[in-house]
């Protein structure tokens, strides 16, 4: 949690594993080592760059509007 909050991420009232970057519109659930992100495309690309320069991830998948 102080890499997420470090860029920017807020905790969650209800649940210490909710987080929410007011500027780009993110919201995240982890747990565990699973990061669940919802949010625009350019913020999720944002995201990505973000935690790929601090640890080595696999992207499991990403949905789109149909």
């Amino acid at each position: 949690s102080d890499f997420i909050i470090s860029i920017g991420f807020r905790r969650g009232l209800a649940s210490p594993c909710v987080f929410y970057h007011k500027d780009r519109c993110l919201r995240c659930v982890i747990h565990g080592d699973d990061f669940t992100i919802l949010g625009h495309q350019e913020s999720l690309d944002w995201f990505k760059v973000q935690i790929t320069s601090k640890y080595e991830i696999k992207l499991k998948a990403r949905l789109e509007p149909s």
